[in-house]
């Protein structure tokens, strides 16, 4: 018999599934390690959002002191699962809705909003929308 430098390889036994145990824990801990330090990005809603009559839609509407004055501008800088916080006061606007948001009065019974020509809000089918 003729001795062959690749007999020892194929004497050896590869156990796949050590090898597939250690690379998903060797990836888990990769992400868990990347975690720590903050280098997973991770989707996070970026409100609350506020709204006032006296408010501006050109500020950043991150606070009640730099609120939006319309929902429909805190509406669009709003990321699904985001809350806009509302202000007592009448918004002379009809609203289209199209992401998941939570709509928040602070004063149910002093906040109105009266469409312009139309229904007060359109819903699209796929939006969940939470009014409180």
């Amino acid at each position: 018999m003729r001795a062959s430098i690749l007999s020892p390889i194929r004497d050896v036994k590869v156990d796949r599934m050590f090898f597939k145990r250690l690379l998903t824990v060797l990836s888990l801990t990769l992400i868990k390690g990347l975690s720590v330090f903050g280098l997973v990005l991770v989707a996070q809603a970026a409100g609350p959002w506020y709204v006032s009559p006296f408010g501006d839609d050109g500020d950043d509407c991150l606070s009640a002191g730099t609120a939006c004055q319309t929902i429909m501008a805190a509406i669009d800088k709003a990321t699904p699962g985001d809350t806009i916080v509302i202000a007592a006061g009448t918004y002379p606007e009809s609203l289209v809705i199209t992401k998941d948001l939570t709509l928040q009065g602070t004063a149910a019974d002093q906040t109105i909003v009266k469409a312009l020509g139309g229904s007060v809000a359109s819903i699209t089918t796929t939006a969940r929308v939470t009014i409180n």
